[in-house]
């Protein structure tokens, strides 16, 4: 599909304020490439890189789009690509909305279980990052469906967009999916 950005960078997160219900969407990669373990510790241990589950990104297969340019509406029809069986529809979140960049803060909080280290020296405490992040203002959450016969997670979404919309296709430890809709009104008004 076009107009795909920020392609495996950001994840599903949550404000530090519970009072924010905006949907939230952090870039993690700078934490998860500053901290590491201990470089001696055992290939065996579960605590070793290697052993740890790789994240992987969501997948979208658009089957239809459309746009009616005057009455600023926005037709899909596609498929979200899974690769566990047990995933139910209401485990992903899908979001048309504007994007609204922001930074957030995180901490890293250690394991007890093996030494830690950021930037390459060892620490001995908990750690506060800021991150990249965005949130969504003015946005629809939208279903996802199942085809029961063959069990594909179906996105069927006809609803108003602005220039600067922003479609996300998300599920948590999953990289999202950040589509700028609103580019295809643009492209069309060129």
């Amino acid at each position: 599909m076009q107009f795909k950005v920020d392609e495996n960078s950001f994840e599903p997160g949550w404000f530090p304020n519970p009072d924010i219900k905006k949907p939230l969407f952090r870039d993690y990669r700078a934490m998860d490439e500053e901290i590491t373990v201990d470089p001696n510790l055992d290939s065996t241990s579960i605590f070793h890189p290697t052993n740890q589950p790789d994240k992987l990104s969501l997948v979208f297969k658009a089957d239809s789009i459309s746009v009616d340019h005057k009455k600023k509406l926005f037709s899909l029809q596609g498929k979200i690509a899974q690769d566990y069986d047990q995933t139910k529809p209401e485990d992903y979140k899908v979001y048309i909305g504007q994007r609204q960049d922001t930074m957030v803060n995180v901490t890293f909080v250690m394991s007890s279980h093996i030494d830690n280290y950021f930037k390459g020296k060892k620490i001995n405490e908990d750690i506060d990052f800021s991150v990249p992040a965005f949130y969504l203002d003015n946005y629809q959450e939208l279903p996802v469906e199942q085809n029961m016969a063959t069990k594909e997670m179906l996105l069927n979404i006809t609803t108003t967009i602005q220039n600067k919309s922003v479609l996300v296709i998300s599920q948590n430890n999953r990289y999202a999916e950040i589509f700028e809709i609103g580019k295809l009104m643009e492209s069309m008004e060129e």
